[in-house]
């Protein structure tokens, strides 16, 4: 041990929220997205039942990017620690926080409404999900109020013949504010050691470290980046994130946000017709502009002939050169638009692929292509139709495969691809109908035999008696021999 240096660390507790770090820190601990985040904040805001009758406004303004907080709340906040916690968890001076960036001042920082209700005293008046928010605002308020953390660290300095080793740990020594408000730092206690001790060596561990690619935004993450590179403003940070998923430009995998192959094409497409635009820091300069016209620092008509010229220019050869990726990716079909008599086309919409009529806008026909799709691309099931002769094939209908014959509608003959033998009358054939409910299972020989059933009829047959398999949930079964298995 050639040498052991220890000292004391203060840590600062953090300031009240700001919109942004509202949603980051609501995703970091409660997992709650923006848009619920934002959602129940309103909800704390317009004001709830807490035992007097009528609703209370729990907290202030919730779209707020200042720091700024009353000297009355700092008054009753301070007063409040000295008497739960003690007079040594009250700095001796008030503290007060600054913006880091240029901030709309209209609004206090977000935190608890005068007089300040005590979480634990209302928690059985409002909702898990409004108590678990409004503890997190509480807790930060007061923590932003409370004395630094103390932390005793220790540094050891290991020489072992031309090498040095070094190990850290650390111990609090007084926890301040995060008795409130718990950080990230923990203890890492050291062995008592003595310099100049010799020691043993017990292992050596090697290990080499490649250099990682940054990691994928969370809801947390993108609403930081947003915050740092001057996009939006607290207001839209979660419209930004429901607008990307709800039209699937990005889509959610265990809590990380993926670029969807629609997301990645209009980029593409915006990014190469619109180069200045869709640059990061296009939307912070037009927001600082936007305040310099506010200062009276700009002349907005000026600002506005400075840049749609451009953007004019630009918009003109969009029109001209810009792809139509839709137009390019659609495929003709042998199927007739029942209105006008031209082909249908099948198309790429929001939701997946979907008919419609190629004489668009003119003929505005469109319908879903679950149930055409056998028609354009059918399987042969290698058996005629006992009707005319002609090939049946595999349709898709209503959600369940069928037979029917390949010269439809001139023939309508159908046939049932999966035959199970009723379970209750050992006669019938269970058939597939619909009702106002939902699809189900009935017996061919109805009314004489009345056996209804939910569960999905698979092709998949039972390995002991041969029967057709039958689905519940996740339990696949045999109606016939019970036997049972759990579905992957």
């Amino acid at each position: 041990v050639a040498k052991i240096e220890k000292k004391e660390k203060k840590k600062s507790p953090p300031p009240p929220f700001i919109t942004s770090k509202l949603q980051q820190e609501a995703f970091q601990r409660l997992s709650f997205p923006s848009k619920k985040t934002m959602l129940i904040a309103q909800q704390l805001y317009e004001g709830l039942e807490v035992g007097g009758g009528s609703p209370i406004g729990l907290i202030t303004y919730m779209r707020t990017d200042s720091l700024r907080v009353s000297s009355e709340a700092i008054s009753e906040i301070r007063g409040y620690i000295k008497s739960t916690f003690g007079e040594n968890y009250v700095p001796k001076q008030s503290r007060f926080y600054k913006n880091k960036n240029k901030a709309q001042d209209a609004h206090e920082a977000i935190r608890p409404a005068l007089p300040f209700h005590i979480p634990s005293e209302i928690k059985s008046y409002i909702s898990n999900e409004q108590f678990r928010l409004y503890e997190l605002i509480a807790k930060r308020f007061i923590a932003s109020q409370m004395e630094d953390a103390l932390f005793l660290t220790t540094k050891v300095e290991i020489k072992a013949l031309d090498y040095t080793f070094v190990a850290s740990g650390q111990i609090v020594k007084f926890d301040g504010f995060i008795k409130v408000y718990p950080s990230d730092e923990k203890d890492k206690i050291l062995p008592a050691l003595l310099e100049g001790e010799s020691l043993s060596l017990l292992n050596i561990t090697p290990e080499q470290h490649f250099t990682q690619p940054p990691p994928r935004y969370n809801e947390g993450t993108l609403v930081k980046a947003l915050e740092e590179n001057g996009i939006g403003r607290p207001s839209t940070y979660a419209t930004i994130i429901t607008t990307l998923l709800e039209r699937m430009y990005v889509e959610k995998k265990e809590n990380k946000l993926y670029p969807t192959t629609t997301g990645r094409l209009v980029w593409g497409l915006l990014k190469e017709n619109f180069p200045s635009i869709f640059e990061i820091k296009f939307t912070a300069g037009m927001e600082e502009n936007l305040d310099r016209i506010e200062e009276g620092g700009v002349n907005w008509k000026d600002l506005l002939y400075s840049f749609y010229p451009g953007f004019s220019n630009m918009l003109e050869k969009a029109e001209k050169n810009m792809k139509n990726v839709k137009k390019e990716k659609e495929k003709e079909t042998d199927i007739l638009c029942e209105k006008c008599g031209g082909k249908m086309v099948i198309r790429e919409g929001k939701y997946g692929e979907f008919l419609a009529c190629k004489n668009f806008p003119k003929c505005r026909n469109a319908k879903p292509i679950g149930e055409q799709k056998e028609r354009i691309e059918p399987q042969k099931a290698g058996k005629p139709c006992p009707r005319c002769n002609q090939e049946l094939v595999i349709r898709f209908a209503r959600g369940q495969k069928f037979l029917g014959c390949s010269s439809y509608p001139d023939c309508r003959y159908t046939e049932q691809l999966i035959k199970i033998t009723c379970p209750k009358c050992k006669e019938g054939v269970l058939v597939y109908r619909k009702s106002k409910r939902g699809g189900f299972y009935g017996c061919s020989r109805y009314p004489d035999c009345t056996y209804i059933t939910n569960n999905k009829f698979l092709e998949e047959k039972c390995e002991n008696c041969n029967n057709h398999l039958v689905q519940s949930g996740k339990k696949i079964f045999c109606l016939n021999c019970n036997w049972t298995r759990e579905d992957k």
